[in-house]
C-alpha cells in the first residue's frame, strides 16, 4: 500500500534524512522541483482511493521524463496506474534460473554471460555442463521451484551455509514437503528454509509476525524487542544480550529473511511475512478493518485500524465479567 512509510522512504532517498516536518508532501515537492527521478514501487498489492492521485500531485514539480516503475501481481493495480502497455513477466528460463540459483547457493555465477530466452529445457543445462554431485543435487532442486526467484533465494541461502555437506543437500532434495506443493499458500522452499534455522533464530524470526506488511524498522528496534521478550540469551558473560541479538539479526539478514532498504532500515518480503504468521499461528494477531474476534490465546497484538468501536468490540473490552482475568493481561506486545 502507498502509506506514510512510502513518503518517509522517498524523503530519506532524496533528502538523506528522516522526515522531521508534518508536511511530508511539501518537503518532497521542494526537494524534487526541477529534478528528474526514477521511482521504483515494488510489489504493490492494492491502491486505496485517491492515494495514487495524491502521490502524483506530490511528484508533479519534478522535471519531465522522470520515470515510475511499478511491479505488481494485480492486473487491477497495473491498469489503474499504467500509462504504457503492461509488461507481463513470465518465469525465468532454465539457464538463467540455474545461474541465479548457483549464485545464491554457491556464491558464484558467470556474470558476463548474456541472458537466454525463456524456456524449460533443463536437459540442456545438464548436457552443457559437467556437474559435480552436489551441483547435480542443486540442479534437481532448482527444477522444483517453478522459475520463481524468491524460493531460489530462500533455499539457496539456506544451503549456502552448508555448501560442503552433501548429505544435507540430498535430505533437502528428498524432503516430502516438496510433494505438498504450496502449504497454506507458502512455497515449500520457504518452509524448508525456515525448518533448517537454528531454534533460537526460529524464535526471533517468528516474532517478526508482529509487524504489518511493509513495516520499516531499524536493526536496534527489532533487537531490543527480542531482548525485551526474553528471546535472546547467551552463555558468554562478556557479551551483552544486544550484541548477541545483533548477531542473530545479521544471520537472518544473510539468509534473506530480512531485506535492507538503506540507512539502517529494513523490511520483510510479503511472502516471508506470511511464513512468519503461519508459523506464529494464534499467538500473534493483527486487528484490521476486516479481522474477526481476537483469539484468547494471543500474546502479541498488532493494531492496524483507527475504528475504536471495532477495536473495543474485537478486544471484548465491554463484556469481560472479570477484568483481572481478561486475556489482555497475558498480552506481551501491542504494536
Amino acid at each position: 500500500r502507498l502509506r506514510d512509510q512510502l513518503m518517509d522512504q522517498m524523503i530519506h532517498a532524496v533528502a538523506g534524512r528522516d522526515r522531521d516536518a508534518d508536511d511530508a508532501g511539501e518537503l518532497l515537492r521542494r526537494e524534487l522541483r526541477g529534478k528528474r527521478f526514477l521511482l521504483v514501487l515494488d510489489g504493490i498489492t492494492d491502491l486505496v482511493e485517491n492515494q495514487w492521485g495524491n502521490l502524483m500531485e506530490v511528484l508533479r514539480p519534478a522535471a519531465r521524463r522522470s520515470l515510475i516503475i511499478v511491479t505488481t501481481q494485480s492486473e487491477t493495480v497495473a491498469t489503474a496506474v499504467g500509462t504504457m502497455p503492461v509488461l507481463t513477466l513470465g518465469p525465468l528460463g532454465s539457464d538463467d534460473y540455474w545461474k541465479m540459483f548457483k549464485h545464491f547457493a554457491f556464491g558464484c555465477t558467470e556474470d558476463t554471460e548474456e541472458c537466454t530466452m525463456l524456456g524449460d529445457d533443463w536437459d540442456d543445462v545438464e548436457e552443457d555442463e559437467e556437474l559435480s554431485t552436489i551441483e547435480q543435487i542443486a540442479s534437481e532442486l532448482a527444477k522444483k521451484m517453478a522459475g520463481l526467484p524468491l524460493p531460489a533465494l530462500a533455499i539457496g541461502r539456506a544451503l549456502y551455509f552448508r555448501r560442503d555437506d552433501e548429505d544435507h543437500w540430498r535430505s533437502v532434495l528428498e524432503d516430502e514437503l516438496w510433494e505438498s506443493q504450496d502449504v497454506s499458500g507458502i512455497s515449500p522452499a520457504l518452509w524448508l528454509s525456515y525448518r533448517h534455522l537454528d531454534p533460537r533464530l526460529k524464535q526471533c524470526f517468528t516474532y517478526c509476525a508482529v509487524f504489518s506488511d511493509d513495516y520499516v524498522f531499524r536493526k536496534e528496534e527489532l533487537v531490543n524487542m527480542w531482548v525485551s521478550q526474553g528471546l535472546i540469551y547467551s552463555d558468554r558473560s562478556d557479551m551483552r544480550l544486544e550484541d548477541v541479538g545483533g548477531e542473530f539479526f545479521d544471520e537472518l539478514l544473510h539468509r534473506c529473511f530480512l531485506q535492507p532498504i538503506g540507512g539502517n532500515r529494513y523490511v520483510i518480503h510479503n511472502s516471508i511475512q506470511e511464513l512468519a504468521r503461519a508459523v506464529a499461528a494464534r499467538q500473534f494477531f493483527m486487528v484490521t478493518e476486516s479481522s474477526g474476534e481476537v483469539p484468547q490465546e494471543v500474546r502479541h497484538l498488532t493494531i492496524r485500524t483507527s475504528n475504536l468501536s471495532k477495536l473495543k468490540s474485537d478486544l471484548q473490552l465491554q463484556i469481560s465479567p472479570s477484568p483481572d482475568h481478561h486475556f489482555l493481561y497475558r498480552v506481551r506486545t501491542v504494536l
